[in-house]
């Protein structure tokens, strides 16, 4: 999807539990290292009842992330 570290992501959802969360949070440097994600992206942490991390999800979808898009 970052066709190779050529498009890195800048924007970044993640979106689960807390338990979840720590483990994508932990994730994010060897994405970093690996050049599927720019060094200190713009992150964003989705966390609560299901229903409410699907909204927020949809939202942060609909908004778009611009440095992201071709």
């Amino acid at each position: 999807m970052s066709r190779y570290g050529r498009a890195p992501f800048h924007d970044i959802a993640l979106v689960g539990g807390h338990l979840y969360l720590d483990v994508m949070r932990a994730f994010l440097p060897n994405f970093v290292r690996l050049k599927g994600v720019v060094e200190n992206p713009q992150v964003t942490e989705i966390n609560g009842p299901i229903g409410m991390m699907r909204r927020d999800l949809r939202a942060w979808l609909e908004r778009g992330a611009p440095s992201n898009r071709r």
